[in-house]
């Protein structure tokens, strides 16, 4: 149900359900999940996997919300492969329809690995990177205490205009001013 959300953030999502099995430590999750090597399993496993669902929407007025999917390419417990596959199966299904408007997005967080030891001026960054993107595609406005919801704004194809960094200011408000740091993030 892509129509109940305006922003995703899958954030080192385990996506392909019917492989995780087959990649670094993913096999000692067989007793959570299940394994698709049992058909009993693979059957379960299928209905859900982030995958093997993405459909378009059948109703024509419906798109997918914005995505900002993340992963780091050094993490040995959910492979970035999960959302490297995810992000292609995105854009190859929805990303070349005419009624898909929201951006779909690739973050890659370069020389990490699963979130533990992470330098906090990365995890800074990340976070600013998320909360940029929830703000700039549910069209939100933040003023010190006071926040408010202004209308959506329709997304350019310019990555650039999406990328936003709030800085502390004067008064503990929070300002927005564009960033041309764009070494980790990717149009799909």
């Amino acid at each position: 149900r892509p129509d109940l959300y305006a922003a995703a953030i899958p954030q080192v999502g385990v996506m392909d359900m019917l492989r995780f099995q087959k990649f670094t430590i993913g096999y000692v999750w067989c007793s959570e999940f299940g394994c698709s090597d049992d058909k009993a399993y693979f059957e379960n496993l299928l209905k859900y996997s982030p995958l093997h669902n993405i459909r378009v929407p059948a109703n024509p007025n419906v798109q997918y919300p914005a995505v900002l999917a993340t992963t780091a390419d050094h993490d040995d417990r959910v492979v970035p492969s999960h959302t490297f596959k995810y992000m292609a199966q995105l854009q190859y299904t929805i990303g070349g329809s005419p009624k898909q408007t929201n951006p779909l997005l690739l973050r890659v967080e370069t020389n990490a690995g699963h979130g533990a030891g992470t330098p906090t001026s990365k995890q800074i960054d990340e976070k600013t990177d998320i909360y940029s993107f929830m703000a700039q595609n549910l069209g939100l406005e933040f003023n010190g205490d006071k926040s408010r919801q202004s209308p959506k704004t329709h997304y350019s194809s310019n990555i650039a205009s999406i990328k936003n960094i709030y800085k502390k200011g004067s008064g503990g408000q929070m300002k927005v001013h564009d960033s041309l740091r764009f070494n980790k993030i990717y149009k799909c």
